[in-house]
């Protein structure tokens, strides 16, 4: 069985919006980590080209002022970015990405317009989806300020793209202590993820039917 990596790198993004085939990037990080410790930062603020929405602004704290003044050009960023994840998966590091469903295809989408591909040659983890899977009865709202309270993890500045990063990457460190994650073959992770998440989903929208709600915006692949 493939051994567990030692390296991680967090990956967040603060977008314009909540749809990853139509929202901008307005600020990324990296955080690379080894043995709890980080090693490394990258981040970026970036100039989407598109107005920001009040109500992003109002999440994030990143305005339209402040990225025309200070932000990077997306076409600039963008491929910035990618080269970053794929110097993660070259040295063998864990790309960890909480709710990997949107950060990524996001990404993936932004990449397309700036005549770039990300090639997903590494392992993703999110600990959203294995938090899901091995705690599943366990009641209450899964987000990443949920996540941080449940495991113990300090997360000074939520909605910061650093802090979120370097918070996922705390988060799956945590969850890396339960035995029964540890004995998950390594090398079939991304199948299994892409299992558990549809398995999730499927019973989300089913549980929403009882109920006379529509979750069918739910996605139901991951990560992409």
């Amino acid at each position: 069985m493939a051994p567990w990596p030692t390296g991680f790198v967090g990956f967040d993004l603060e977008t314009t919006g909540t749809d990853p085939a139509a929202d901008r990037i307005v600020s990324a990080a990296c955080v690379r980590m080894r043995d709890g410790v980080r090693e490394s930062v990258r981040n970026w603020l970036v100039d989407p080209g598109i107005p920001i929405p009040a109500s992003a602004s109002a999440v994030h704290g990143i305005t339209d002022e402040r990225v025309r003044h200070e932000g990077m050009p997306s076409a600039l960023a963008v491929p910035q970015i990618v080269d970053e994840l794929h110097g993660a998966w070259a040295r063998g590091d864990a790309v960890v990405i909480y709710n990997a469903s949107f950060d990524f295809p996001l990404i993936v989408n932004e990449a397309q317009r700036h005549a770039t591909t990300v090639n997903l040659d590494g392992l993703i983890l999110d600990p959203l989806v294995l938090w899901r899977h091995f705690e599943r009865y366990r009641p209450g709202k899964r987000r990443l300020s949920d996540a941080v309270e449940a495991f113990g993890v300090e997360l000074v500045d939520a909605h910061d793209a650093t802090a979120d990063a370097t918070a996922a990457v705390e988060v799956m460190q945590a969850l890396l202590t339960w035995q029964e994650l540890r004995e998950q073959p390594v090398d079939q992770l991304m199948n299994l993820q892409q299992q558990w998440h549809r398995e999730w989903a499927e019973s989300f929208q089913a549980w929403g039917q009882t109920r006379g709600l529509d979750f069918s915006d739910v996605r139901l692949t991951w990560p992409l």
